[in-house]
């Protein structure tokens, strides 16, 4: 029997979905409605899976996820976001944080079902089994042309995905609409306009604002890094970084994007 613990300070709520999930005998449920007793509370039972809440009294969903995720005892749990708060800032968010899931009240039981089976399986979140065997569209955003074009080759070579290059942030703007990648590398220092800014206008377009953007720059500092985390960027790599290593990343952001936002 799998173990749940919801995280919510609404005990009403907390104690309705406990009981919708212990009905039939498939999950073994226990609530925490402080959110300061939150992580204890997770390092003591090790559930399989928690149910956070965003909005709380105390500390928010946001602070107990990041608490949980820098803590080697509780790091590996799954987390998924059950909140009344809709909007894409927060899903990014959650993907910053390492959720793996996006779901809002009022929800169904069958769908909440659905969503922890999914994560308790590992599962990886596939739009149509079309989507399963296609290769992934990446759009490498870098000045330099020469190592745009190295990272395409090192990336097409693994067999799994399609590759397009820009050496401008403007022309990148355009490129992610036309393109549709399913995932942006964005360098930061570039002549028209830099990583930081593109980052900006891709999160305020409808037709982007999804799109999971990494950071791949020559620019190692922690201002850099947390200025990149407030514009909602999804991950920081820097230069020289290996194939094997780039592909790591892309591939771990990929999956707790779509486990999130599909």
């Amino acid at each position: 029997m799998k173990q749940i613990l919801i995280v919510d300070d609404d005990e009403k709520f907390a104690k309705t979905v406990k009981l919708n999930l212990e009905v039939d005998g498939e999950y073994k449920v226990a609530t925490e409605t402080d959110s300061k007793h939150a992580h204890s509370t997770a390092k003591d039972l090790k559930p399989d899976l928690i149910l956070l809440d965003l909005k709380m009294c105390g500390e928010s969903g946001f602070e107990v996820l990041e608490g949980m995720k820098a803590d080697p005892e509780t790091a590996s749990i799954p987390v998924v976001m059950l909140t009344v708060v809709e909007g894409h800032l927060q899903k990014i968010k959650a993907v910053q944080l390492h959720s793996e899931g996006y779901l809002t009240k009022p929800i169904s039981i069958e769908v909440l079902k659905a969503k922890i089976e999914r994560v308790l399986n590992k599962h990886l979140v596939q739009q149509t089994a079309v989507e399963a065997g296609r290769k992934k569209k990446i759009l490498v955003v870098d000045d330099k042309e020469d190592f745009g074009l190295l990272i395409k080759l090192n990336l097409e070579a693994s067999g799994k995905y399609q590759v397009a290059t820009e050496t401008r942030g403007r022309e990148a703007l355009a490129a992610a609409k036309s393109f549709k990648p399913d995932l942006i590398l964005l360098d930061i220092k570039m002549p028209d306009m830099d990583g930081f800014e593109a980052l900006k206008m891709l999160r305020l377009d409808d037709n982007t604002k999804l799109m999971p953007i990494i950071m791949l720059t020559g620019v190692d500092d922690e201002e850099a890094k947390r200025k990149s985390m407030e514009l909602y960027g999804e991950g920081y790599i820097t230069k020289p970084v290996s194939p094997e290593e780039l592909i790591s990343k892309i591939e771990d952001v990929l999956e707790r994007h779509n486990n999130i936002t599909g």
